[in-house]
């Protein structure tokens, strides 16, 4: 299949902030926001190709910058010809539900290294070095993996 390479400054900016709450009102004196910070990681896989990866994490405002106790996190495992740049649209209702969300090009896929796709056989190890980083770094607590087509 064609290869699914893209510019990554698609993935946004680095830190952001998400409205959660109308701006005035009776009960509110400043609108309420989730702030979000992105890290872009570089891991490599036990083939050791690069596997690229990206992990929003969240932060409710007036919450210090690294929260005591690390967000939960759902890694999103893109399909086959796909990328990491399919996981945006599950941002914003993860991060204000205060989620990490963590997207990984598998190797062969995206901008990871390799040439080919294994259809499964290899993208788990993928996925085991990238939880790997975002536990030793310890940016997640709890992970669960959302897979799609090829990546579940």
């Amino acid at each position: 299949p064609p290869r699914a390479t893209y510019d990554e400054k698609r993935l946004g900016v680095a830190d952001f902030a998400i409205r959660t709450a109308p701006a005035g009102g009776a009960h509110a004196a400043a609108p309420a926001a989730t702030y979000v910070h992105r890290e872009d990681l570089v891991v490599p896989n036990e083939r050791g190709l690069e596997v690229r990866a990206s992990v929003w994490l969240p932060r409710k405002a007036g919450e210090a910058k690294g929260p005591s106790k690390p967000p939960p996190c759902v890694v999103y495992v893109h399909g086959n010809a796909c990328n990491r740049l399919g996981a945006l649209s599950l941002l914003r209702p993860l991060a204000v539900g205060g989620m990490a969300l963590c997207a990984l090009d598998c190797a062969g896929s995206g901008n990871s290294g390799g040439e080919f796709v294994s259809l499964g056989h290899y993208e788990r190890d993928d996925v085991a070095a990238v939880v790997d980083a975002l536990r030793k770094r310890n940016l997640v607590g709890r992970v669960a993996v959302w897979g799609r087509s090829m990546g579940a």
